[in-house]
């Protein structure tokens, strides 16, 4: 999902990341933390705080303003739980959540999914435009 999140918040922003050794080492600790804390159950709290890190890291790769952070990761979250309960409801057919959180390759496959369907949700020309232009007043 990072990389997907590092996708998504370039595009909305329009402008290429700032690549710097702290840009570098931002990213990989977002994953780090991320990866490292990553509940099998779901909380209110794991999702905030990965949000507010988000929130932090995309500011200092992408050089923005704390308010142009917090929009474009508000709407990537908004994309990714599109794309989260899309994904969901296609695996859901096949498996039980418990397959799909515990056996990784499932965890693997429903994830990359996810990730291709934000993309695919951002390319969207349409919602980029929308996207763009409430980014942009």
């Amino acid at each position: 999902m990072y990389g997907t999140g590092y996708i998504i918040v370039n595009k909305i922003v329009g402008t290429g990341p700032k690549k710097t050794k702290m840009s570098c080492l931002a990213v990989f600790l977002l994953a780090v933390f991320s990866i490292s804390l990553y509940p099998i159950q779901y909380t209110p709290v794991y999702t905030m705080m990965v949000f507010l890190l988000n929130i932090i890291i995309y500011k200092i790769v992408f050089k923005l303003t704390i308010e142009q952070s917090i929009i474009a990761c508000s709407i990537f979250m908004i994309i990714l739980f599109i794309s989260d309960l899309l994904v969901t409801i296609v695996f859901r057919t096949f498996y039980t959540v418990e397959q799909i959180r515990t056996d990784h390759l499932i965890f693997l496959m429903s994830n990359l999914a996810i990730g291709i369907v934000c993309i695919c949700i951002i390319n969207t020309k349409i919602i980029y435009n929308l996207v763009k232009k409430f980014y942009e007043n």
